[in-house]
């Protein structure tokens, strides 16, 4: 009986790295897009509902708000007819009612002065539109939609109406 002491040879440990790095950099892909939220969804999104809602306000009896609100670190929309809605109990904006973003996502907005705010938990902010013009009836120029890695945010002119994402 003879036996075959000769071992490994060189490609076949270089073919065996070259898979784990290939699978090492897979798993680390994977890992890392879990902490990241899609920002630009989340600007798209809401950027619909301005559409949305500016062509309903303009078209319909009613005025149509657009509310983005905060709870338990969580983004949320929500379109209403009904004006004042806020987040305390019985407000209206809850998680029961709201589409969520993903969790990782923050919200900044820019107010007519320039000053910039962070939406924390409990806060909300409502975006609407003058029935006749088309126009902004909100003190915003810009909100930000952040996470770890990305932001992507909703450029106002309030004397148009017009919005898009940059």
């Amino acid at each position: 009986m003879r036996r075959d002491h000769r071992g490994i040879s060189m490609i076949e440990v270089i073919i065996v790295i070259t898979i784990l790095a290939m699978l090492s950099l897979g798993v680390i892909g994977i890992y890392n897009s879990l902490g990241f939220a899609n920002t630009k969804k989340a600007a798209g999104h809401v950027n619909n509902l301005l559409s949305k809602a500016r062509i309903e306000t303009m078209s319909k009896k009613d005025r149509i708000y657009t509310y983005i609100y905060q709870i338990d670190g969580r983004l949320y929309s929500l379109q209403s007819i009904v004006d004042g809605l806020n987040t305390h109990s019985g407000g209206g904006l809850d998680v029961s009612v709201g589409m969520p973003f993903s969790k990782n996502i923050s919200l900044f907005y820019i107010d007519d002065a320039g000053d910039t705010h962070e939406l924390e938990d409990n806060q909300w902010i409502s975006i609407s539109f003058l029935k006749d013009s088309g126009a902004f009836n909100s003190y915003y120029s810009k909100i930000i939609f952040s996470s770890r890695n990305d932001s992507t945010y909703i450029t106002f002119i309030k004397e148009t109406g017009r919005h898009w994402v940059n």
